[in-house]
């Protein structure tokens, strides 16, 4: 996290958001003790605590098969109702900041705000921090999970979790010409230059919940009340960020 795992930003916002007294949730589609080890992590990071619950694959498609997109608030919603506290949320009072602008759809992608992939992280040096000595200190399955990431997020060839003997052709494949795509993916990120375009990113969002939170509170004092406050909202920050 020190090395830039961390969004920059990402805990100014969450600082933001906490003021104004919104409830934060991890909904992620990796494994859950990945997710909780991670969240964990962040907070030791952060200095406080902001995750008050961590939602994970299990609560994604790939478990629930009738889900219609990879992520499902109404299912989210339904579990947390059931926590104390809670009693007050509805798919209308939630907010979804996903990258996988697919992550929601039907009546639900309205709650969805966009959110720019973050490759800064890929220079933080993973590989002298996840050695072979410290993934022989944890267990078993947060070792794997570990690998696992690393290979998904195109951080290393398949073979870091999987030995070449135990590859089948497709993965061999793979494996080889994992070096000349991960030498396009660096060129690519230097052009798009994704420092300015995170630090443009959060800058944009923290605008615009500022001006959103400055007006609904003008119009509540003046009585001027919306059940559709939220909703606009969200169309207020998809402009913000779209620009």
């Amino acid at each position: 996290l020190e090395a830039g795992l961390l969004r920059p930003g990402l805990l100014d916002f969450v600082k933001l958001l906490k003021a104004h007294g919104a409830r934060v949730v991890v909904y992620t589609h990796s494994e859950q003790a990945w997710a909780d080890r991670v969240c964990q992590a962040i907070e030791d990071f952060a200095g406080f605590n902001f995750i008050e619950r961590v939602f994970s694959r299990q609560d994604c498609r790939d478990k629930h098969r009738e889900f219609k997109s990879r992520k499902n608030l109404a299912h989210i919603v339904k579990l947390l109702k059931e926590s104390e506290g809670f009693e007050w949320l509805s798919v209308e009072r939630t907010l979804l900041f996903d990258d996988d602008q697919k992550a929601l759809t039907g009546v639900e992608a309205s709650r969805l705000v966009p959110v720019i992939p973050y490759y800064r992280w890929h220079d933080c040096k993973w590989n002298e921090r996840v050695t072979e000595d410290f993934l022989s200190k944890q267990s078993s399955s947060v070792a794997a999970q570990a690998r696992h990431m690393v290979v998904s997020w195109e951080l290393a060839p398949p073979s870091y979790s999987t030995s070449m003997d135990m590859m089948d052709d497709e993965e061999l494949w793979r494996n080889a010409s994992w070096q000349s795509n991960w030498e396009k993916r660096q060129k690519t990120r230097l052009i798009l230059s994704d420092a300015a375009a995170n630090d443009k990113f959060w800058f944009n969002v923290q605008s615009s919940v500022t001006d959103y939170l400055t007006i609904a509170r003008s119009a509540i004092s003046d009585g001027e009340t919306n059940a559709r406050d939220i909703s606009t909202f969200v169309q207020h920050l998809r402009e913000c960020l779209s620009g």
